[in-house]
């Protein structure tokens, strides 16, 4: 359904007669800018961590559809408002009308005369429209969002950016086209990073980021009382965090493996592996349910299982053939050396990874937060081998960090509450010597909030929402998604930390600490809307191999 009148002859024919050019020719106004694989990324990079399945959200500009069909899915629902009748009739149609898609058509000068949902808006959008606008335009277009944008709600736009390389060389080469009386059709309007920021300050946004992607630079903003300086934070980490590699840049292996070999202690101690106890009351529910997943007398397979904790713990919640796989030949060797005084020493043998027998063949596979650490080169390959290790039919365990969005009304207190309510506040006791070396390591402040010093490895990039799912989709099907870990391993971490200061009191309060974190967590998990929390949520997938 289209909402609005028609704008003026003053110039919108010039990309009503591009749109027509593109349609004569099978193709869509867009289709041309941008590789595919660039847009993918901008829609990854950009969109997806600060959509919601249930909001709304208005793309400004769309074209022939480009970016509107990536959005779709993930919206509940979505408007778009462009200047020409013709090309939001043409966009409706190739789309074939889904029922959550409103288009409205503009004059080209403001937003302030269409029926848009005042206030309501939780993400708002503009790609490839904003590099055309003059000051004026922008001007006009950002100050009606103020009234359109939800309080809590975040708006992006590319812009062409003169302060970038890209920018300034792409300006330079078209210097003489477009140095003339008048303005000629697709000329650029440039602006540089600062220049925009305070503009958006002026209308009463704050810009939570400002990147350069390829040629343009994308900001986000928000309104200036909108949200808290946590939260703008959160997000500026999220899009700072460079695009996952396709194959590691040379170099950035060996900084993973010295960052592993720096924080070898930290992780051990305060983070991951921690306590057989704790391990069981972080991830009790989670190792139930994959083990209730393997069939009599079936094999599970733990890739990536380091010094063996996990194929411990599946043991230990019933299943009876377990083995380890890892590449490290120096982990397996002290795993080996575990398993010999284990009382659950005959369900479980370790291999080193590239010693795996051809015969393997596993009914459940299991994948225990490695992805994450890996390029998509080596995402693909270790997939390869899973499959071939995983019987057809067979279930594949990943648990794997993925970015959430912004909480959602009152729930959203709920996940959070859990580290409020148990965690330590650090800053209102004595701390021994030995607990502040290690929170200066780890650089932990109680918001769980981490800065230089330990922070993520050099190739630890948390999935964005459907990333993972669309990555393995050629040989698994997705059977279930679900969170499954957010603030509990804090309370841990915290705990431990508490206890290097007070032995007694802190190995005292440690487990039902926990204890209670651990549940209250699995309310909000079953209780709260979907998408919880601005920040790495590990999400429990099981996938079915094809």
């Amino acid at each position: 359904m289209t909402i609005g009148s028609p704008p003026p002859a003053d110039g919108h024919e010039s990309w009503l007669r591009l749109h027509r050019e593109h349609r004569e020719r099978g193709a869509f106004l867009g289709e041309n800018w941008g590789s595919d694989e660039y847009v993918d990324e901008v829609v990854r990079r950009f969109c997806l961590p600060h959509l919601d399945p249930d909001g709304r959200a208005l793309e400004i500009g769309p074209g022939g559809g480009r970016y509107t069909e990536r959005l779709l899915p993930h919206v509940g629902d979505l408007h778009v408002v462009d200047v020409v009748q013709e090309i939001v009739d043409d966009l409706d149609e190739r789309l074939s009308y889904p029922p959550h898609l409103r288009t409205f058509v503009c004059n080209g000068r403001s937003l302030a005369d269409l029926p848009l949902a005042k206030n309501g808006y939780d993400f708002v959008c503009s790609f490839n429209l904003f590099l055309f606008l003059d000051l004026e335009n922008v001007y006009s277009y950002l100050a009606d969002l103020r009234a359109l944008l939800a309080p809590t709600g975040l708006a992006v736009i590319q812009y062409a950016d003169f302060s970038s390389p890209g920018g300034k060389a792409y300006f330079h080469d078209h210097l003489g086209d477009w140095n003339g009386a008048h303005k000629p059709f697709g000329r650029f309007s440039y602006f540089t990073k600062e220049f925009l920021e305070e503009l958006l300050r002026i209308l009463g946004f704050t810009a939570v980021f400002n990147v350069e992607y390829g040629r343009d630079s994308f900001v986000g903003f928000t309104h200036s009382e909108g949200l808290g300086r946590a939260h703008h934070e959160a997000i500026a980490r999220t899009v700072a965090r460079s695009p996952r590699s396709q194959i590691s840049p040379a170099g950035l292996d060996d900084e993973e493996r010295a960052w592993w070999q720096a924080h070898a202690e930290l992780e051990s101690e305060v983070c991951w592996v921690q306590s057989p106890a704790h391990r069981r009351l972080l991830r009790d529910a989670t190792v139930a349910e994959i083990v209730e997943s393997v069939p009599a007398g079936g094999t599970v397979v733990d890739f990536g299982c380091g010094t063996g904790w996990l194929c411990e713990l599946l043991a230990e919640f019933g299943a009876k053939s377990v083995v380890g796989i890892d590449e490290s030949a120096a982990q397996i060797a002290l795993a080996r050396r575990a398993l010999a005084s284990s009382p659950r020493a005959g369900a479980i043998r370790y291999v080193v990874g590239h010693d795996i027998p051809d015969q393997l063949r596993a009914d459940v596979v299991v994948c225990h937060a490695i992805l994450h650490h890996l390029s998509w080169d080596e995402i693909r390959r270790l997939v390869a081998r899973v499959r071939r290790c995983l019987k057809p039919g067979g279930t594949l365990w990943l648990l794997e960090p993925v970015l959430g969005s912004r909480p959602q009304g009152p729930w959203g207190i709920l996940p959070g509450a859990v580290w409020e309510l148990f965690s330590t506040w650090s800053g209102a006791r004595h701390q021994s010597d030995e607990e502040k070396r290690l929170r200066r390591q780890l650089a932990v402040s109680r918001t769980g909030a981490r800065r230089p010093g330990h922070g993520p490895s050099p190739k630890e990039i948390p999935f964005r929402s459907g990333e993972l799912e669309a990555a393995l989709s050629r040989d698994f099907e997705l059977v279930m998604v679900e969170p499954a870990l957010l603030n509990a391993h804090h309370v841990a971490a915290e705990q431990i930390l508490f206890a290097k200061t007070f032995p007694r009191l802190g190995a005292a309060l440690a487990t039902p600490a926990l204890w209670l974190a651990s549940r209250w967590e699995r309310l909000s998990f079953r209780f709260c809307p979907k998408e919880l929390w601005k920040g790495w949520v590990f999400c429990l997938f099981r996938f079915r191999r094809r």
